[in-house]
């Protein structure tokens, strides 16, 4: 007879050689992997999850562009590829509003990004 498995245990480890959807939301719930230095500040693209993104996979985005002031609902969408994500889910995810105001945690963005892959 073969027991089931313990579902409380650990989530895998996706592949974080490259970006993905997967890697993406791991990373914003594990503040032990960002790189040395790296401080969240969802009000800007350089530290946000995206800015996280680009640190962390270095290589895979070193020909995109910089985000500019007033192209960051575009640029959210343009980055869903890397993610699996369509362009509005993207911008779904990456540009999100809060009724409180607040800038959204790494976790609530994990959470939103979990959301938006499951749906697609």
């Amino acid at each position: 007879m073969s027991t089931l498995k313990d579902r409380s245990a650990a989530p895998r480890v996706p592949d974080l050689s490259h970006p993905s959807g997967a890697g993406l939301s791991y990373l914003l719930r594990h503040r032990e992997l960002w790189p040395k230095g790296f401080n969240w500040d969802y009000g800007n693209f350089k530290t946000c999850a995206i800015g996280l993104a680009q640190e962390v996979w270095v290589e895979d985005f070193k020909n995109v562009p910089q985000c500019s002031f007033g192209q960051a609902s575009t640029y959210a969408g343009d980055m869903g590829d890397y993610f699996g994500l369509s362009p509005s889910n993207a911008r779904w995810v990456f540009r999100m509003s809060y009724p409180s105001g607040d800038y959204p945690t790494p976790i609530e963005v994990a959470n939103r990004l979990d959301k938006a892959l499951a749906d697609a």
